[in-house]
């Protein structure tokens, strides 16, 4: 994935994933939070990698993939239909 893509869906998204930083502790930013989603969705690694590489804890990351998927779906969904009835089954029957 291209980072312009990245960007993309980071635009996209933005508006509900933004969180401001409190008091206590930063706000994890948008860039990271798809980044991740991303790397995991693609790679399915165990969480102790997320920590060495993004610096985030196993529940931190499972918050953000639930929020992230969440909101894909929620806001691709406009974008990208799901198949149902007739298309649907012409699609299963091609991948048979």
């Amino acid at each position: 994935m291209t980072k312009s893509i990245l960007f993309k869906i980071v635009n996209r998204l933005s508006f509900i994933l933004l969180k401001h930083d409190t008091q206590y502790k930063n706000g994890i930013t948008i860039e990271i939070k798809v980044s991740c989603t991303i790397y995991n969705l693609m790679h399915g690694d165990i969480f102790f990698v997320y920590n060495e590489l993004f610096a985030i804890g196993k529940f931190i990351m499972l918050l953000m993939l639930h929020e992230v998927v969440t909101t894909v779906n929620v806001v691709f969904n406009k974008l990208i239909p799901w198949l149902v009835g007739a298309k649907m089954q012409v699609v299963m029957h091609d991948f048979k």
